[in-house]
């Protein structure tokens, strides 16, 4: 996502995330992340109002939108599975998955 680079979006399971220093900064950014998707801020707006609202935090002062989630997260499937792709027909392809945090490969091409 455009708006910071902190943001992890993972299409297949539906989801969306952050990574920062600091469990308020991921709020933070999730608040503002949603915002953005539903049109209601820029990603100008959004850049600027977490500068705003990390300096607030910092000072000890109120926060909302780093002190808790101001959406309700949806109650329905929003994952978008794609299809898996093997290669062209004939071509033997096979894809390999690795797991990022223990770094096992699994050549098999299911995920």
């Amino acid at each position: 996502m455009a708006f910071d680079g902190s943001v992890l979006v993972d299409r297949t399971a539906g989801q969306i995330g952050a990574r920062c220093d600091h469990e308020a900064y991921n709020t933070l950014t999730l608040n503002l992340c949603m915002e953005i998707l539903q049109g209601r801020r820029t990603i100008e707006d959004a850049r600027r109002l977490y500068g705003e609202t990390a300096a607030v935090f910092v000072m000890g002062r109120s926060a909302p939108y780093a002190e808790g989630l101001l959406f309700t997260p949806l109650d329905e499937d929003t994952a978008d599975p794609d299809e898996c792709r093997r290669g062209r027909a004939g071509s033997g392809g096979v894809m390999t998955f690795v797991d990022i945090g223990t770094g096992n490969v699994d050549g098999t091409g299911e995920p």
